[in-house]
């Protein structure tokens, strides 16, 4: 094989060839630019030396890299129904949250506490009525809450918030305060109609005494009438003798009139004594008048196991005798 002839040009030595497409590009550009030295062109330039993996941007971009971490541990029961298989009885009911998975959504997370929280407490309750006397009861019940966790197994209802309708209005939880103020609402509305009835009873008994009242009242405003027509009409001439004497009548009346109202409330009062002493009195009075019969009776009874006359008209004079001392004051 014959080698290409080599040419000494200054000290550089260049091997001649078919010229390439990049050369001939090359020369152009640098004959173009001997020939206008001061024009000014966009040469484009590489973006980076290395090539450009749109993976490796990607993976770059994206929040973290797939791990097998989150998978480890998991069981073959949660392949199918999605519900992972109870932890170890060891395991305390707080710590179940550790053991569920952090991929899976807040409402199903929450689904697979309850499932969990829930088998145990069966299975606690299971133990406690195995060999007592509700223990058909209890299995009872227990089939009832195993009916409603199977239909939340197999998705029948759902309890995902993430549907809820959002002008749903949630109720907040009562305050403390407020139960407690209802509470007392309740005993003072009691307490209220209680006494409203009191009261009610009271008007109901001064009904009466009110109805008086208003009497003297008119009593009172009559008499003030008068007594300010007789001042009005004492400066008036006297017309006739029958004026005269009404006025006379009118001022003895009103001097009059304080003692009667006195002795009017005295006898009122003395009455209402009496009402209330009257029971007592007879009852002390019947007190002393069976006793006196009782001592009267036995005596006799005693003196009739005598066969003398003399003795029993004896006895008879001197219980008569004692009977009359008793009654006297």
């Amino acid at each position: 094989m014959k080698r290409k002839q080599e040419v000494q040009e200054g000290f550089t030595f260049v091997r001649k060839g078919k010229e390439t497409t990049e050369v001939k590009h090359a020369k152009a550009n640098t004959s173009q630019r001997e020939e206008s030295p001061t024009s000014e062109k966009m040469i484009p330039l590489p973006v980076s030396d290395t090539p450009i993996i749109k993976k490796t941007q990607k993976l770059r971009k994206s929040k973290g890299r797939r791990s097998s971490l989150g998978q480890r541990g998991k069981r073959a029961s949660s392949i199918g129904t999605g519900f992972e298989a109870l932890p170890h009885a060891d395991v305390p009911t707080n710590e179940y949250y550790r053991h569920i998975s952090k991929d899976l959504s807040e409402p199903l997370r929450m689904k697979q506490l309850l499932l969990w929280a829930s088998y145990k407490h069966l299975n606690e309750q299971r133990e406690k009525y195995k060999e007592t006397k509700e223990s058909s009861e209890a299995a009872i019940a227990r089939s009832i809450i195993q009916e409603v966790l199977n239909e939340l197994l197999s998705n029948q209802f759902s309890i995902s918030w993430y549907q809820r309708s959002p002008n749903e209005i949630i109720p907040n939880k009562p305050h403390p305060q407020n139960l407690k103020n209802i509470q007392l609402l309740d005993e003072l509305t009691a307490q209220l109609a209680k006494l409203q009835d009191e009261e009610a009873t009271w008007r109901a008994v001064a009904a009466g005494s009110v109805e008086n009242e208003k009497t003297l009242h008119s009593c009172r405003r009559l008499s003030d009438r008068i007594s300010s027509s007789t001042d009005s009409t004492s400066n008036e001439p006297k017309t006739s003798n029958q004026t005269q004497e009404n006025q006379d009548y009118v001022k003895d009346l009103r001097k009059n009139l304080a003692p009667l109202l006195d002795s009017l409330s005295q006898h009122i009062h003395a009455i209402h004594s009496l009402t209330r002493i009257g029971p007592s009195v007879r009852s002390a009075f019947g007190e002393r008048a069976a006793h006196n019969y009782f001592l009267h009776k036995q005596k006799f009874s005693k003196a009739a196991n005598h066969s003398d006359t003399m003795n029993l008209l004896r006895v008879l004079s001197k219980s008569a005798y004692q009977s009359q001392r008793n009654n006297e004051p």
